[in-house]
């Protein structure tokens, strides 16, 4: 099998294990994670005919992940620096980074939250949770999502109120917090 084609089935594959674990890795950026799927496809396109390929699952998951922190340390350095950079820069007020904190915090307990209901949703039906992540979690459009499953839109739309109205009731109030 050429270079290409082994590429080629290997994207289809995991395109979607290495987006979502970019995805988490990040914090639930999805600008970040589409960088990150994009470099690490490139990085194994340079090496497929190197490469074990009995483990490449394991192996994407592992370089999506290690490019999804590196990424984030590269940003976080570039804002220090930018920030020593610029000398007159106004440092924000005690109130500002009090709400910067909590709405951080909030943030974190609201993608807590949200794993828990996912994971649960995973052990009570795989499709809803696979529909659930892709659309809510990865923002894939439904029409791409619906063909990703193998389904029409309606049912689709159908799957996605069946797992929202399941993640209502079992998790009531603790649901609609991750709304907010």
């Amino acid at each position: 099998m050429s270079k290409k084609l082994k590429y080629d089935e290997f994207y289809r594959k995991y395109k979607n294990l290495v987006y979502q674990t970019a995805f988490e890795y990040s914090d639930c950026d999805s600008y970040l994670a589409e960088d990150v799927m994009q470099e690490t496809f490139i990085t194994l396109y340079q090496n497929i005919d190197t490469m074990n390929l009995t483990n490449v699952a394991s192996w994407l998951i592992t370089i999506a992940k290690n490019k999804t922190i590196n990424e984030i340390k590269h940003q976080k350095h570039l804002v220090m620096e930018s920030a020593l950079e610029d000398s007159e820069k106004i440092l924000p007020t005690v109130p500002d980074l009090e709400f910067h904190y909590l709405n951080k915090e909030a943030s974190a307990e609201r993608a807590q939250t949200c794993s828990i209901i996912l994971e649960a949703m995973l052990e009570k039906n795989q499709r809803w949770h696979t529909a659930t992540t892709q659309y809510y979690q990865m923002g894939i459009p439904r029409e791409t999502v619906a063909d990703n499953m193998g389904i029409t839109v309606g049912v689709l739309d159908s799957l996605l109120h069946r797992s929202k109205e399941w993640a209502k009731k079992n998790y009531g109030v603790v649901y609609k917090e991750t709304r907010h």
